[in-house]
């Protein structure tokens, strides 16, 4: 344990919700069955006076001879031009092809070569970047109604490196797909040939790429930790150095190879990361992100009636610096904060006696220990629209979170291939999840208890995790039904960080009270 606050924290908001407690009964059998933006684009034409352009030649040409930087055309008329006031007109001419083109670090759109860009009057800087040349920069002034004609004339580069990066600098290759890798990634300015090397601790040579044929900008690997004969290194900090043909070093980034690290992806359909039903208890690094979204529609249920209910959500996760009177060390480990909305809809349903609903949640995620299992602090707030409109039943406990304030103690243990979940969570709320039309709101405390599995198969990983929900408190200890429950199958690509995954989820009361939902997520890291 980092420190004692923490669990004092938590034993004290235990017993502060746990006192509280007022609520009602539970029936499954009465309500299961009581369960959509356009975007326009507008763009402006810009039209450019053919009268006025001059035929240049295309290419590269031989520098002036009064100056050892490249020689450009520039020439201003101030015109009659249809712009908006304090505006003039920038007319690029005699661009190669794939040219990309930034006035005032703001990159322009096309690819043709002549570009026309209105600009405010006043001072500008144009960039003008082409593979196979030099960088071409220059400051210009704009007239207010004035046209400045420009033509960069780019002299030939030789091969060498732009830009020279590695994402991420930190990564576990028992990740699965994309996230069990580190991307090398590099700009270049012309064609060559380059060498790749990743050198471990003592400089000794544990992965190498030769002669590689660079042709084109931009280039990319990604290195899934292993040595030339496919072997899994250990954990330490390594290098990649790239070398032009001759063996001069162009660039080296550093790198650590962590098995304690972790990316999972997580769809957060319960308003949490890690399997759907249990939250996992390591937060992600310091500046990751991820999103995710998800669709779920209703398949069985014991009625046999189906109820043409859907569920769908967004959500996001990102790693924020735990601050150093927490336990932090200057920013370097993470907490986690997570958002998301899911939405209730019925399409059979009349308007009138529509049940659609959205709930939306923030969590955070605060780490407590990491030996012998990884143990955190789970506070989370979930908001449900029918507390406004004063609708009951409200929307059904499916994903198993509800409308109120959670305090969970997520742990994580692993053993061997296998990821085991626990997750002891005091909820309370205005509405306890229930069935029965009957009940009426109050205010309410019950328990979860969540519990989860997961393991990786290469590209695939699997999780199966479910809750059990207490009756409310005042009226003792006892088990409410009916039992929520999902298996996840998640894909991970290789090449980008993308994760599909499909569920198959359903709340079982009886062997002949049941429901299933099935449906997809798609989850990108940025």
């Amino acid at each position: 344990m980092r420190s004692a606050w923490h669990v004092a924290l938590f034993a004290a908001a235990c017993f502060v919700l746990a006192s509280c407690a007022s609520s009602r009964g539970n029936s499954y059998s009465a309500g299961a069955s009581r369960e959509s933006a356009a975007a326009a684009a507008s763009a402006r034409a810009k039209q450019d006076e053919e009268a006025h352009r001059k035929p240049l030649p295309q290419g590269p040409q031989a520098p002036s001879p009064s100056t050892d930087r490249p020689y450009f055309a520039l020439a201003q008329t101030d015109l009659p031009l249809a712009l908006e006031p304090r505006k003039g007109r920038l007319l690029l001419e005699g661009l190669p092809a794939e040219a990309h083109v930034a006035v005032d670090g703001f990159p322009q759109l096309g690819s043709t070569a002549w570009m026309g860009i209105d600009l405010e009057a006043g001072t500008h800087s144009v960039e003008v970047r082409t593979f196979g040349y030099e960088d071409w920069k220059e400051d210009i002034i704009v007239g207010e109604g004035a046209l400045v004609r420009l033509s960069p004339l780019l002299e030939a580069a030789s091969f060498g490196l732009r830009n020279f990066g590695l994402w991420p600098r930190r990564f576990n290759p028992d990740d699965p797909g994309f996230y069990g890798t580190v991307l090398i990634s590099l700009e270049a300015f012309a064609p060559g040939t380059l060498t790749i090397q990743i050198l471990a601790p003592g400089a000794r040579i544990v992965r190498e790429l030769r002669d590689i044929s660079i042709d084109r900008d931009n280039w990319s690997w990604a290195w899934d930790g292993r040595d030339e004969g496919g072997k899994l290194l250990g954990e330490g900090l390594y290098s990649a150095v790239a070398m032009d043909g001759a063996g001069v070093e162009l660039a080296r980034a550093e790198l650590s190879l962590d098995h304690s690290s972790m990316a999972r992806s997580a769809i957060l359909v319960s308003g949490v990361g890690g399997p759907l039903f249990v939250p996992a208890a390591r937060p992600m690094a310091v500046g990751a992100l991820e999103v995710s979204s998800f669709v779920m529609g209703h398949v069985l249920s014991s009625s046999g009636t189906p109820t043409g209910r859907i569920v769908s959500g967004l959500g996001s996760r990102m790693g924020l610096p735990l601050p150093a009177s927490a336990g932090g060390n200057k920013g370097e480990e993470a907490m986690e904060f997570d958002l998301s909305i899911a939405g209730f809809f019925h399409p059979g349903e009349a308007a009138a006696q529509s049940s659609d609903a959205f709930e939306l949640s923030a969590s955070l995620l605060v780490p407590m220990a990491s030996t012998p299992a990884q143990a955190s602090l789970l506070v989370k707030f979930c908001y449900g629209s029918f507390f406004a409109a004063g609708d009951w039943p409200s929307p059904y406990d499916g994903l198993a979170r509800y409308p109120g304030l959670s305090l969970a103690l997520p742990i994580e243990y692993e053993l061997d291939e296998l990821r085991v979940f626990i997750a002891p969570e005091i909820d309370v709320g205005p509405f306890y999840p229930n069935y029965d039309p009957a009940r009426v709101p109050g205010f309410y405390s019950w328990a979860y208890l969540r519990g989860g599995v997961e393991t990786t198969l290469g590209p695939l990983s699997l999780a199966l995790s479910g809750a059990l929900r207490s009756a409310p408190f005042d009226r003792g200890i006892l088990l409410a039904m009916p039992l929520p429950a999902v298996l996840e199958v998640r894909w991970h690509a290789r090449k980008v960080p993308l994760v599909l995954s499909f569920l198959l989820s359903g709340e079982f009361d009886s062997a002949m009270s049941w429901y299933l939902n099935s449906g997809l997520s798609l989850g990108y890291r940025l």
